[in-house]
């Protein structure tokens, strides 16, 4: 939508021919599609229970120098099962269709949302003086997700301002003068940071950030598995303030330019990549190996 025209209120103000103004609005909300396929490990899994998978291998065999021995079964006793891994399954769904590989699937629609308004006002102050004011100004907002439903708040705003004054120094010459300021903050909040709950703290790992911003569980990637994460908590800002002249000239079919701009930045930003911490399973270690020390296929 935009409106603008010479600036003039009837009967009350005219200063049609001094004044021009022009306002714009552009808004957006949006649905993007997500859809995201994984495999994951099924109840028996979760028990420790791999039959029908590769032959998995007592890590404490391997290290006693003895030779890997296979877990009886293929099937890791329940006493040998991490009590903090048993705490993360909470955060990781089961499989929602049957076989072993790519037996989940999420869809979901994404919000992603703008509004933005433009502003200018134009002023002839005499026959060699114009001034120009400018003001833009948008906010956005959106959510990120993953593929276990985990979904991240994203917002940000942005300004920009800028005051021009053109002047005819004669008649082949004429400056621009321009002052401009811009900011942009940006903002992304994760899942588990707006649930408040210290995670860390209540499955007993040691040694992650006691930043509530950090709060939730740690990052976790699996071979031939899904793993689990969601966003970083991050805070930006922006500023730019910039001051430019330009100077031109004309003489027949030629125009010279001659200028130059200051620019002064601020950039703001707070961020923690990995305030809670990456947990990252192979399968190495319950693998055996070949004289060589190279895994063999087929186990782990």
């Amino acid at each position: 939508m935009t409106v603008g025209g010479p600036l003039t209120i009837p009967k009350l103000f005219d200063a049609s021919k001094i004044l021009n103004f022009n306002i714009s609005y552009n808004g957006t909300t949006a649905r993007n599609p997500y859809d995201a396929t994984a495999t994951l490990p099924g109840a028996a899994e979760r028990a420790g229970d791999f039959s029908g998978r590769n032959t998995i291998y007592d890590p404490n065999s391997c290290k006693a120098g003895l030779g890997c021995q296979p877990f009886e079964g293929n099937q890791i006793p329940a006493t040998r099962i991490n009590a903090i891994a048993q705490g993360l399954f909470q955060y990781i769904p089961l499989p929602i269709y049957s076989g072993l590989i790519q037996n989940y699937r999420f869809t979901s629609s994404i919000p992603a949302n703008s509004q933005s308004i433009n502003t200018r006002v134009q002023w002839t102050v005499d026959r060699t003086n114009r001034m120009a004011f400018t003001y833009n100004t948008q906010t956005r907002n959106g959510q990120n997700s993953t593929p276990f439903g985990f979904r991240d708040e994203t917002k940000g705003s942005g300004s920009n301002s800028n005051v021009n004054w053109t002047k005819n120094l004669g008649t082949r010459v004429f400056s621009n003068f321009t002052i401009g300021f811009n900011r942009n903050e940006n903002e992304t909040v994760p899942y588990f940071q707006k649930l408040g709950v210290d995670t860390a703290s209540q499955l007993g790992i040691f040694g992650a950030s006691q930043d509530p911003r950090n709060f939730g569980p740690p990052s976790l990637s699996f071979t031939n598995y899904g793993g689990l994460n969601d966003g970083s908590p991050t805070t930006s800002a922006v500023n730019t303030l910039n001051l430019s002249e330009t100077v031109n000239y004309r003489r027949g079919k030629h125009n010279w330019s001659w200028g130059g701009q200051w620019s002064k930045n601020l950039s703001n930003t707070i961020a923690d990549s990995n305030g809670r911490g990456t947990f990252t399973f192979s399968g190495l270690s319950t693998s055996n190996f070949d004289a060589n020390g190279q895994p063999i296929a087929g186990t782990g």
